[in-house]
């Protein structure tokens, strides 16, 4: 009669079974479920006509809401719309400000070139006061409430201002401003070249305004700032098309877009909006899916065919470990097609591994140990939060993070594979490279990290956690 396994021998089993590395399939199973149901989605939405369109959008965009991994695209979206847009105001500010001071000069130097009135019927209006009421306007600050869904709220008062200020220095025959003021010019059409760029073609841009839409026909329980609420008005007052579109979902109403060319046309603008907002969502989903493929790839070299070369690197070299192991994941990088910079400076911090890049953005950081070194690990998880946050709205901010851990011998470590927090992900993977008789079956007894530790930890708090 074969031997009864004992308690612990069953807990010995289970804990290694946990720690086994993570099939590759098994690994994109996942998300390759998320794709599979965003193209069911989409294909049925797609094939509503009219009115129902419209309807069954809610659920599409509650779809992507309800899942983590397009919840987390979606913010990423809503915040490169938000960035653009703040981009675009900026430089409305700073040319305003260049615009001001050139005004302050001529009032200072030239008063008498500006004139009370415009000496032609549809001449600009040079006076002093208009110039400084079109930079006033021009210089407000644009509310997000305001400007939520539009390309721009700003209108052409800082292009009226820069043509008679130009009007104003050639008068005065001040070559310097007026090259200034023609170079301000250029710097605003550029500005709003690239707007318009980004408005007509990103996943952000086609987001904010369906979301718009859909809250206009679907107004929250909660009142909406005053703004807000009196734009909603306006859009979907009687005879505007939002306002029809309310009608005929909610209300009484009848009506058929094929006969009401501006409600058509809303819902073909709808239509293109949720097709891209589609898009840019299974791209970052198709992104993410090659990025973990190509870092899964490595650990599986590592742990096949590098172990010996690998700890031999780590044992013997210039600087730390880390740092040696950390320069072969870069080299495996580059050879398929990366350019991550290696310990760049960023202000005053230095990442290991950091790939910027409007595909494929990524930071990687790598700890190695060869003995017990549970919070070694664990306060290396919480440096790569502090990272992600540094990097947050920043020309180098990342979408994802590597937390890369190289297990020379010691204890083995279960994670999860993946961690969400924030809008931000990091993915663990542990490459264990230990000698053949510290691994399979030989391995110690492995230890499991608790998700919840994994997750960001304020600073006053970690003393209590290692």
């Amino acid at each position: 009669m074969p031997r009864r396994s004992s308690k612990a021998e069953r807990l010995l089993t289970k804990a290694r079974f946990l720690a086994r590395p993570p099939i590759l399939c098994d690994v994109y199973g996942v998300i390759e479920d998320v794709v599979e149901l965003l193209d069911r989605s989409w294909d049925a939405l797609a094939t509503e006509q009219g009115v129902d369109f419209a309807v069954d959008l809610f659920r599409f965009h509650d779809l992507l809401m309800r899942d983590t991994r397009t919840h987390a695209i979606l913010e990423t979206l809503r915040t490169e719309e938000q960035s653009s847009r703040s981009t675009l105001d900026n430089e409305y500010a700073d040319i305003g400000a260049e615009l001001s001071a050139i005004v302050d000069e001529l009032e200072r130097d030239a008063v008498d070139h500006f004139n009370p009135e415009p000496e032609h019927e549809g001449d600009y209006d040079t006076s002093l006061p208009q110039i400084r009421a079109w930079l006033a306007q021009a210089m407000q600050p644009i509310s997000s409430e305001s400007s939520e869904g539009l390309e721009t709220a700003h209108t052409n008062e800082l292009f009226n201002a820069i043509e008679v200020v130009k009007i104003v220095a050639e008068k005065a025959e001040k070559s310097d401003l007026r090259s200034r003021l023609t170079n301000a010019r250029r710097r605003l059409e550029h500005a709003r070249r690239e707007r318009r760029i980004f408005y007509a073609t990103a996943g952000g841009s086609a987001l904010v305004t369906l979301e718009r839409h859909l809250a206009d026909l679907h107004p929250p329980v909660a009142p909406a700032a005053q703004l807000t609420e009196l734009g909603r008005r306006g859009r979907t007052r009687n005879g505007m098309p939002l306002g029809r579109l309310r009608g005929i979902l909610f209300g009484d109403e009848q009506g058929d877009p094929n006969h009401e060319p501006d409600l058509k046309s809303l819902l073909a603008d709808m239509r293109s909006d949720a097709k891209r907002v589609y898009d840019d969502v299974r791209r970052r989903l198709g992104a993410e899916r090659s990025l973990l493929a190509v870092f899964h790839r490595y650990r599986q070299r590592c742990q096949w065919y590098d172990t010996e070369r690998l700890r031999s690197i780590a044992n013997k070299g210039p600087g730390k470990p880390e740092d040696r192991l950390t320069e072969t994941l870069a080299s495996y990088l580059f050879d398929h097609g990366f350019n991550p910079l290696t310990r760049p400076m960023v202000g005053k911090i230095q990442p290991d591994l950091l790939a910027p890049g409007p595909r494929y953005s990524f930071y990687v950081e790598a700890k190695q140990y060869d003995k017990s070194a549970r919070g070694y690990l664990l306060k290396g998880m919480w440096q790569v939060w502090d990272m992600l946050d540094e990097l947050r709205d920043t020309a180098q901010d990342v979408s994802e993070a590597f937390y890369v851990i190289y297990r020379r011998g010691g204890p083995r470590y279960s994670f999860a594979p993946r961690v969400e927090h924030g809008n931000r992900v990091v993915h663990i993977l542990m490459i264990d490279i230990a000698a053949t008789d510290e691994r399979g079956s030989n391995a110690p007894l492995t230890e499991i990290f608790d998700p919840e530790d994994l997750l960001p930890v304020p600073v006053q708090s970690r003393r209590k956690k290692r």
